[in-house]
């Protein structure tokens, strides 16, 4: 890609559930459900992590087409991102119709990290729904890779909302992956402008 794009992370069917009747309203009927990880996968730090895996080829819709009704024609090439919690906890993580709200970041010139990507946040309560991770849970989702002129090194950003129902906790914060080499365009770098729905997951 030459320009930023929109991010998308959508996640499969499959950890679809139906006939939600554990936190959401009639309005919201289903939410997703992360499944166990293997013994071989766990890892001994703690938290909620995002492992991206660039070198595994998946494909994925591309933004420019995503509202499309015909997008069996519309993928290109792009890597997988895995979602784990690692804890012994339950985290009900909000998503915004079946994305998880997260956008990537590249380094500049200057080492700074900047988002090449921007995310649009809805008008619409019922656009917001749950994704449940039980303990050692997690989801795969497709995610761009991008390729440019710029060598550098790039991570996934994402805004972490986990509300738990047992204790009636909210809590927002901003999780980032570990780095990954990558390419990109010096014009992704260009920032977009901004509104109230439009930007780049600030905290707050």
């Amino acid at each position: 890609s030459e320009i930023k794009v929109e991010a998308s992370y959508y996640m499969s069917k499959e950890y679809y559930e139906l006939n939600d009747s554990l936190f959401y309203s009639i309005l919201t009927p289903g939410y997703y459900l992360a499944k166990p990880i293997s013994e071989k996968t766990k890892i001994d730090s703690a938290g909620f992590l995002i492992k991206p895996f660039p070198e595994n080829t998946l494909l994925v819709r591309h933004s420019r087409y995503r509202h499309n009704g015909n997008q069996s024609n519309r993928l290109i090439q792009g890597m997988k991102v895995t979602l784990i919690n690692n804890t012994f906890d339950t985290l009900i993580v909000r998503n915004q119709d079946g994305s998880l709200m997260m956008i990537q970041e590249a380094k500049d010139p200057n080492g700074k990290w900047q988002p090449i990507e921007y995310w649009i946040s809805s008008w619409c309560g019922n656009a917001y729904g749950g994704t449940f991770f039980l303990p050692f849970t997690s989801i795969e989702i497709p995610a761009f890779r991008y390729k440019g002129t710029f060598n550098t090194q790039l991570r996934f950003k994402m805004k972490f909302c986990n509300e738990y129902p047992k204790y009636t906790k909210y809590e927002m914060k901003i999780i980032y992956s570990e780095p990954f080499e990558g390419s990109v365009n010096y014009s992704q770098f260009h920032k977009i402008e901004t509104d109230p729905y439009k930007g780049y997951l600030e905290q707050y």
